[in-house]
């Protein structure tokens, strides 16, 4: 999931003009937090 996340990004930072990529990137991170916090809200 992260490792896709962290694709996706690069593939953005390539392809994409910067302000594009940037959004991409927040997208991206903010996808992760909310992963991170479902799993871990499982966990307990």
């Amino acid at each position: 999931m992260v490792l896709g996340t962290v694709a996706l990004g690069a593939l953005a930072t390539a392809l994409a003009p910067p302000g594009v990529a940037a959004i991409c990137w927040i997208w991206g991170a903010i996808a992760v937090i909310d992963v991170t916090r479902l799993w871990a809200a499982r966990r307990h």
